[in-house]
């Protein structure tokens, strides 16, 4: 497939994506926020790790090293958000429709230490695509992938 048709359906997911979520997630406001809002918006940032995910192995797949920075910013930025979100369980809420998945949690040191990992692994794909550096990012890419699935292996409840 041609390398710019791979990119643009990728980047018309990516804004599919971006305008379901922003009609159907609410505001999350610490302190005033329900738990069920609370889990949507997690849910919503799940989503969004696996629609950069995709993105990100589209265009190493494509050869467009540099855009993937982009792709590892949002990842970071969803790394950092991850403490606050996940800070109680909100077992209430769940089973979720649509998600087989629910967070299970946990030792909340473990949780940060994870989200930091995965945060730092991200912000270092983030680097080497901005180098343009192919080698950089595709030895980055499964360390970013591993915190992600270091963290599901201890938190996510399935099913």
């Amino acid at each position: 497939m041609n390398k710019r048709i791979v990119l643009s359906l990728a980047a018309v997911l990516l804004l599919c994506f971006a305008a379901g979520t922003l009609a159907a997630i609410e505001v999350v406001v610490p302190g005033q926020a329900t738990p069920a809002q609370v889990v949507a918006a997690r849910k919503f940032a799940m989503v969004a790790n696996a629609v950069n995910a995709g993105d990100l192995n589209a265009k190493l797949t494509a050869g467009n090293i540099k855009a993937m920075a982009v792709n590892a910013r949002s990842l970071a930025a969803l790394g950092a958000f991850f403490p606050v979100a996940f800070a109680e369980a909100y077992p209430e809420v769940y089973p979720v429709p649509g998600s087989k998945y629910f967070f299970k949690n946990g030792p909340m040191n473990q949780f940060r230490e994870l989200a930091q990992s995965f945060t730092t692994s991200a912000e270092e794909l983030a680097n080497q695509a901005e180098k343009e550096s192919k080698d950089g990012v595709t030895a980055q890419m499964p360390k970013l992938f591993g915190a992600c699935n270091a963290c599901h292996a201890v938190f996510r409840g399935g099913s």
